[in-house]
């Protein structure tokens, strides 16, 4: 299935739209978060608590089995 939204790249790189490197994308984004305050948490993935609960779960039945 298609999204509704979508438009070909083809006629945008036809009128000048270029494309960066990956690597420079990493890279900004690296050099972006590291300027962040250190005090900042981040707002994505497991918070260490629950991470550790998996874990300790998961240690825990592989130890049974």
């Amino acid at each position: 299935m298609i999204a509704k939204n979508t438009h070909c790249p083809v006629q945008f790189i036809d009128v000048g739209l270029t494309f960066r490197p990956l690597s420079s994308t990493i890279l900004d984004t690296l050099i972006w978060y590291l300027g962040l305050p250190k005090d900042r948490e981040m707002k994505v993935g497991l918070t260490a608590e629950t991470e550790k609960r998996i874990i300790d779960k998961w240690r825990k039945r592989e130890k049974n089995n």
